[in-house]
């Protein structure tokens, strides 16, 4: 009697792992081929109310903050940086420029509109993400909580900068054929989504972001003092940030113009995992990979930022002259 009952209770594990294998398998695959393009629409809805406030004039710059609400109970603020010249409450709609929203790091937000200097002849708006915090996985705790954090405020950073394009494309002085999207470090998770969903949107720039996920967070564990093996945490990340893989949404450009500007002395965006983004982008539009090669960026390096936005403008002027088509 004594086999047959370690038979019976071999056979139930086995079937047990069996029924397991085949829901994680159910799973992962109606995980990883949901419409998060739909999801991210459905989420952003449309703009209700759109109020405006002046913040400041400086520089030939005004700064205004926006509160956008949407239909779908979804609230965005972003900021505006509009050349007084340009001012929708002066101008006509026969002086139009192109415009750039700028999703820039994790704790920049509506304040990346200051990474960029003054311009006569672009309007950048920049939209907040919903993050507070600092972002630690030193401990296993902690990475459940933050990385579960991350993955919420990211599914709703996207919807927010799909209302942030929604209202730069309504700017009088917006020219609606020359409407970017520049995603900058974590930003560019945000960007390509969003740039990929948005019609208005005709071109899209990665600056030192949007390498794949896996790769791209195993080569960050020790700078972010992860617990685990890198490729374990590389592995985690991928399923964790499945929705954001950029491969996903680089196959949704269209006709958009597609841009990567990266550095060879990045050691938070490792080369390997940006080329093969860039080469798995399929575009009927121009493709271009430029290489900057500073630093990664951080908020308060003045002279990294200061290069990184000369090239962002300088690259705009030179593929999209300000008052008609590119």
């Amino acid at each position: 009697m004594q086999p047959r009952r370690w038979q019976t209770w071999l056979r139930r594990v086995v079937l047990a792992a069996i029924l397991l294998a085949a829901g994680l398998g159910i799973w992962w695959f109606w995980y990883t081929h949901r419409n998060y393009g739909r999801l991210f629409e459905m989420r952003a809805g449309q703009v209700l109310n759109l109020e405006r406030q002046f913040v400041s004039e400086t520089n030939g710059i005004r700064l205004y903050d926006l509160d956008i609400l949407s239909s779908s109970g979804l609230r965005a603020s972003a900021r505006i940086a509009v050349p007084s010249q340009l001012d929708s409450i002066f101008v006509g709609p026969s002086q139009q420029v192109p415009a750039i929203l700028l999703t820039a790091g994790l704790h920049t937000g509506k304040e990346a509109v200051n990474l960029i200097p003054p311009q006569t002849n672009i309007i950048v708006m920049a939209v907040d993400y919903g993050w507070s915090g600092e972002f630690d996985i030193s401990t296993l705790g902690n990475m459940k909580r933050d990385l579960g954090a991350l993955r919420a405020t990211t599914m709703e950073a996207v919807p927010r900068a799909l209302l942030a394009l929604d209202a730069l494309a309504s700017e009088p002085a917006v020219n609606t054929n020359q409407i970017l999207a520049v995603g900058v470090s974590y930003g560019s998770y945000v960007s390509l989504p969003a740039a990929a969903l948005h019609p208005a949107v005709d071109g899209l720039i990665l600056v030192q972001g949007g390498g794949e996920i896996g790769p791209t967070i195993a080569g960050n564990r020790e700078m972010w003092n992860s617990p685990l093996p890198a490729p374990l945490a590389g592995w985690i990340g991928e399923i964790v940030f499945a929705p954001f893989d950029p491969c996903r949404w680089t196959h949704r450009l269209g006709s958009r113009d597609f841009t990567m500007m990266a550095s060879r002395h990045d050691d938070q965006m490792p080369v390997d995992a940006l080329e093969r983004v860039y080469r798995s982008a399929t575009t009927t539009g121009t493709k271009q990979f430029i290489w900057i090669d500073t630093p990664h960026v951080a908020p308060d390096d003045d002279e990294v930022i200061a290069v990184l936005a000369s090239n962002i403008v300088a690259h705009i002027n030179r593929e999209y002259a300000p008052g008609g088509p590119p």
